[in-house]
């Protein structure tokens, strides 16, 4: 995949959305009786600018980048995950989407020696991958144009507002729920992504320092993974409420649990 054609959504993932673009733009175009665009024309000319500086290129009305944006989400089964990525996915949990891995005690697919190996071939892979977007996305001078100095968030704002995750630590709050320890972040020497001014572009630092972080951690996790039972049944008949946090891409989750034996 190239750089431009890689873009992080909204939980942190790589993706490669250009197709799914491409289908959706040819999609309102038909829909205004418009000669469609071949996929090369598409790369050439308007790949990597925003929709409506696309529609002001080509000459095209408003309306069509509604269509187009109302469009897109009838093509999201062609945006892809980057495919080793995809792999490891399949192979530690049993599916390439929607994870599940967790079931109550314990995991449900154990992780063997040989998938071991190919999850540290595909972090080498992906870490070569991002180093090599880094610049693209971090020093392009669009890029810092459109979110430098915008949407600032002061620490204090960002508090009261409630806000978590990298939102929050791009305000300079060094809060992150890993830091508690839970799971095995305990024994990985987590220390949380912070930033300072509180705007678009540090948010974006944020986003993009733990993704380079989270290579570390996974090397981490794998060297120090124990031995033993993947699952163990649950004992006696609990009764009673808990509350959990964990920190997932977006910010903090709370999971309640009320149990009645």
């Amino acid at each position: 995949m190239k750089a431009k054609a890689i873009l992080f959504d909204l939980d942190g993932v790589l993706i490669d959305s250009l197709d799914a673009w491409w289908h959706a733009l040819n999609d309102a175009l038909k829909k205004f009786d418009l000669e469609e665009i071949s996929k090369e024309e598409f790369v050439s000319k308007y790949w990597g600018y925003d929709l409506y500086t696309n529609l002001k290129k080509a000459n095209l009305p408003l309306e069509i980048g509604i269509t187009c944006s109302r469009l897109y989400k009838n093509h999201i089964d062609k945006i892809k995950l980057h495919p080793k990525a995809l792999d490891i996915l399949e192979k530690t949990t049993g599916n390439r989407i929607i994870i599940s891995a967790c079931t109550i005690g314990g995991v449900r697919m154990d992780i063997t020696p040989e998938k071991i190996e190919e999850m540290k071939m595909a972090i080498d892979s992906c870490e070569k991958e991002l180093e090599r977007i880094y610049p693209v996305l971090l020093e392009d001078q669009t890029v810092k144009l459109r979110t430098r100095g915008k949407g600032v968030l002061t620490s204090s704002e960002a508090i009261e507002l409630g806000a978590v995750g990298p939102v929050l630590r791009a305000s300079g709050v060094a809060q992150d729920i890993r830091m508690t320890g839970y799971a095995a972040y305990d024994d990985l020497d987590f220390k949380p992504v912070v930033e300072n001014t509180g705007d678009c572009y540090a948010r974006m630092i944020v986003r993009a320092r733990e993704a380079r972080q989270s290579f570390g951690l996974i090397r981490k996790a794998i060297e120090k993974l124990p031995g033993g039972d993947i699952s163990v049944k649950v004992k006696g008949n609990p009764r009673g409420k808990v509350i959990s946090r964990v920190e997932q891409p977006r910010g903090e989750l709370m999971v309640y649990i009320e149990a009645n034996g």
